[in-house]
């Protein structure tokens, strides 16, 4: 099930989704999986103040890793993005079509590998 957010990121939706992810007798969610550290801070908020205890009750994964993460109890499993290395890419990528003037701007794809970091937020 996917709960689509507005850009704005609210904590009031943010925690809206949760209920409905988390809501009925039956257990419909195991896991769910936060797009940003920010929402997942957010995510993690909301999931402490409706008593809901990571992993028993849901898992957690998010994507980024910030530190945050390493020192939450339980900590949280995340998919590291290598940041220094996209800053790196988007630089030279914006250098190169700055220089690239015939014809529009050049179109660039790359692709960087993560790393998946499990913790005790996906353990049972």
């Amino acid at each position: 099930m996917i709960k689509i957010l507005p850009f704005s990121h609210e904590i009031d939706d943010v925690k809206k989704a949760i209920k409905v992810l988390t809501a009925g007798k039956e257990k419909i969610t195991d896991a769910i999986l936060f797009t940003t550290s920010k929402v997942g801070v957010m995510g993690l908020l909301c999931l402490h103040s409706l008593k809901l205890k990571i992993p028993d009750d849901i898992a957690v994964v998010s994507f980024d890793d910030p530190d945050a993460y390493k020192i939450s109890q339980p900590p949280i499993t995340a998919i590291a993005q290598p940041l220094e290395k996209i800053g790196r890419e988007s630089v030279k990528i914006l250098l190169e079509n700055m220089q690239y003037t015939k014809g529009g701007n050049k179109l660039s794809q790359i692709t960087l590998k993560t790393k998946f970091v499990v913790r005790d937020s996906s353990k049972k």
